[in-house]
């Protein structure tokens, strides 16, 4: 069967076309063509993607009829309007809301440096990207007072957190602009490739929830990647390439002997082992170098605190990709996590790798995997608070 083939028939049979239609409807559902969804589509001529925007899909037929279309790749969800979708641009017609959607990407932890093109790195480090998640969610709960999300993996090295809570549905994109800047890091003036800690350790706004998350994303950082984890200790190299970044001499080229001298000791501290025992290794031999103790937290921090993408999650009219819509560079599917898994450390979950050709397969991975998303996509729909009325609605629309 051809991959296009492929595509048509998971839209067409197993996309939960009722369930996304529901959940991105809810709020409108006096007039459900209030909401924007929009598609991606395979040009025949050029083989570019050009997109459609602004469709209204008043029925869940509707919708269907839009995945199901011609050379159809990928659905997009926008915000709800105060009119009809297709009337953005007439004067009267304005964003009334979309939910708060945190976009967490591999790419933007650049610690790690993997190429995207190079999917069995993603695969493994995309694990420290759901243990980011998993401490955001206890972020917004403490901070915000949120209860309702859900985590999608995108189907290559990031995932998206909906926040579905109907106050931060309403929100401008002021409002959203401050929480994202309330929670990002501020970059190290010596190395922006890791945040300082400083200012994150002496928020109050981050409780117990936050740094017993942090703390259990630590450990997936440091697990073996045969025990689930991301594994940066894993072998002699992984710990060679840590320190080689720890002690960048572009970051701190001042007493250089010194620097130099430490490394060494580092190395010896750390020659053979690997692991848990190689971090503890680590962490003692620079813990009486305050610059390299530091150092070694900020790094720490950076590749467990989420980093947010502002511009996707501060923007009320960013277009996001839809729940078990397929990822074109991958062919994957984007399903979602269940938010107790996001810090599991057993190599069947995390990714949760599903393809349209085994999705209808009794007993293969991506069948399990797709079922348990669609359970998550249930629940949330019946946990979904009741739309906003008509009058609060007007009220948004006239701001």
């Amino acid at each position: 069967m051809s991959h296009e083939k492929e595509i048509k028939d998971f839209y067409k049979k197993s996309f939960p076309v009722k369930s996304i239609w529901t959940l991105f409807t809810a709020r409108n559902a006096h007039m459900p063509e209030r909401r924007e969804f929009a598609c991606e589509l395979s040009n025949d001529k050029t083989k570019r993607t050009v997109w459609k925007r602004h469709i209204p899909c008043p029925s869940m037929r509707s919708l269907q009829d839009v995945v199901e279309g011609h050379s159809f790749h990928a659905l997009h969800i926008g915000p709800c309007f105060s009119d009809s979708a297709q009337r953005v641009g007439v004067a009267q017609t304005q964003v009334v809301g979309k939910e708060l959607v945190f976009d967490l990407d591999l790419q933007d932890f650049a610690w790690f440096g993997v190429s995207k093109d190079d999917q069995l790195s993603n695969d493994r480090h995309v694990k420290a990207v759901f243990a980011a998640c998993a401490v955001l969610v206890e972020i917004l709960k403490e901070t915000m007072g949120f209860k309702e999300f859900v985590a999608v993996y995108s189907g290559r090295r990031g995932v998206h957190l909906w926040v579905l809570d109907e106050r931060a549905f309403f929100w401008t994109d002021r409002e959203r602009e401050a929480l994202c800047k309330m929670i990002g890091g501020i970059p190290s003036k010596t190395d922006p490739r890791v945040v300082e800690t400083f200012n994150i350790l002496n928020n109050p706004s981050f409780g117990k929830s936050t740094w017993h998350a942090l703390d259990e994303a630590h450990q997936i950082l440091i697990a073996s990647e045969k025990d689930g984890g991301v594994g940066i200790f894993d072998t002699q190299s992984d710990v060679d390439k840590f320190i080689d970044k720890l002690f960048d001499v572009s970051v701190q080229d001042r007493f250089s002997s010194a620097q130099n001298h430490l490394k060494k000791y580092v190395m010896m501290m750390t020659n053979t082992k690997t692991g848990e025992a190689a971090f503890d290794a680590l962490e003692l031999a620079v813990s009486k170098n305050k610059f390299y103790a530091n150092r070694l937290e900020d790094v720490m921090l950076s590749i467990s605190w989420p980093t947010i993408d502002v511009g996707a999650t501060s923007k009320t009219k960013h277009m996001t990709k839809s729940i078990f819509s397929i990822h074109a560079a991958t062919g994957r599917v984007a399903v979602p996590v269940p938010l107790d898994c996001l810090f599991s450390t057993k190599n069947n979950i995390l990714p949760p790798v599903v393809t349209p050709r085994e999705v209808g397969v009794d007993g293969t991975a991506s069948k399990r995997h797709f079922e348990v998303g669609k359970q998550v996509l249930d629940q949330a729909i019946i946990s979904l608070t009741k739309p906003a009325d008509d009058l609060n609605v007007a009220k948004r629309a006239r701001r």
